[in-house]
C-alpha cells in the first residue's frame, strides 16, 4: 500500500473512533447515554419554549426511560453536551492532520489517536 492509502486507512480508523461509544458517551443518573446534534438541538428549541411558557421542569427521554429534570438545568446540561462534542471534534481533527503530516508508514500506522478526549460528563 502507499502511504496515501496507510493515511486513508488511519483517518478511517480515526472517524470510526470519534463516532463510538468510547467518544459519544456521557452518564445521567449513572445511565450511559448519547444526544446525536440533531437531538441536542430539538432538546434545545423544546427547552427554549418550555421556558418562555413558564415552565420549570421538564422530561428527558432516553430509551424509554424518563429523565425528570429543572429546565435550568437541563439547557445547562445541553450547553455542557455541545461543548464536549465540540472538543471531541476539534480532537479528532487534530489527529487527522497529524496523520495527514506524518511521512513514515510506521509513523502513520503506530499513530494513537485515541488520545486527548474530554473526560465523559457526569450528570
Amino acid at each position: 500500500p502507499t502511504i496515501e492509502d496507510i493515511r486513508k486507512r488511519k483517518k478511517e480508523e480515526i472517524l470510526r473512533y470519534d463516532s463510538s461509544e468510547e467518544v459519544n458517551a456521557f452518564y445521567m443518573q449513572g445511565v450511559r447515554m448519547w444526544l446525536d446534534k440533531a437531538t441536542r438541538v430539538g432538546l434545545k428549541l423544546r427547552f427554549d419554549a418550555e421556558i418562555a411558557s413558564g415552565q420549570t421542569n421538564t422530561t428527558l427521554w432516553y430509551e424509554g426511560t424518563p429523565f425528570n429534570l429543572e429546565l435550568v438545568n437541563a439547557v445547562q446540561m445541553l450547553n455542557a453536551i455541545e461543548l464536549y462534542a465540540s472538543a471531541c471534534y476539534d480532537n479528532t481533527q487534530m489527529h487527522i492532520a497529524t496523520v495527514k503530516s506524518k511521512e513514515i508508514n510506521d509513523d502513520i500506522k503506530s499513530y494513537d489517536y485515541r488520545t486527548g478526549y474530554p473526560e465523559k460528563l457526569r450528570f
